[in-house]
C-alpha cells in the first residue's frame, strides 16, 4: 500500500504523455472537420461530470459518432454547438475534439496530478529524508 501513490503518480505522468502523444498526432497528421454535439453523456457516480457526443462526418462523407476525451461540471458544450474534431483518416474513430489549446491543458492538468502523486509516494518512502549516521565503536 505504501507504494500505491508512487505507482498513481507514474500512471498519470504516463497517461498524460500519451494524450499529449496522441492529441498532437492527430494535429500534426490527421484531419479536421467541424463536428456538431449531438448530446452530452452524464458519467456515474457522485459527482456529475458531462461528456459531449460529437458527430461529424469525414472528407468522404462518412458520418460517425464520438464521446470527447475529457469531461467537465456543467457540461462545456450545449446540443447544436459546433466544435472542431481532428481524427486519423485511417482510422476516423480515433478522435480528439476541441483546439490545441484544450490538449495542453489535460496534458499538463494530467501531468501535474502525476507529479503531485509522485512527490507524495517519494516521501511516503523516505526519499529526501537525511540518513541517520551510523557510530562505530
Amino acid at each position: 500500500m505504501k507504494y500505491l501513490p508512487l505507482i498513481l503518480g507514474l500512471l498519470c505522468s504516463i497517461g498524460a504523455l500519451y494524450q499529449f502523444y496522441r492529441g498532437s498526432w492527430l494535429f500534426l497528421n490527421g484531419q479536421s472537420v467541424e463536428g456538431r454535439v449531438v448530446g452530452n453523456e452524464r458519467s456515474l457516480g457522485k459527482s456529475s461530470v458531462y461528456y459531449p457526443i460529437v458527430e461529424f462526418q469525414t472528407l468522404g462523407g462518412q458520418t460517425y459518432r464520438c464521446k470527447g476525451q475529457s469531461g467537465t461540471s456543467p457540461a462545456e458544450y450545449e446540443v447544436n454547438d459546433t466544435v472542431t474534431v481532428h481524427f486519423d483518416p485511417a482510422k476516423p474513430t480515433n478522435t480528439f475534439i476541441g483546439n490545441f489549446f484544450s490538449l495542453i491543458q489535460g496534458a499538463l492538468f494530467s501531468m501535474g496530478l502525476g507529479v503531485l502523486f509522485s512527490w507524495f509516494g517519494l516521501k511516503v518512502l523516505g526519499w529526501g529524508k537525511p540518513q541517520a549516521s551510523i557510530r562505530r565503536n
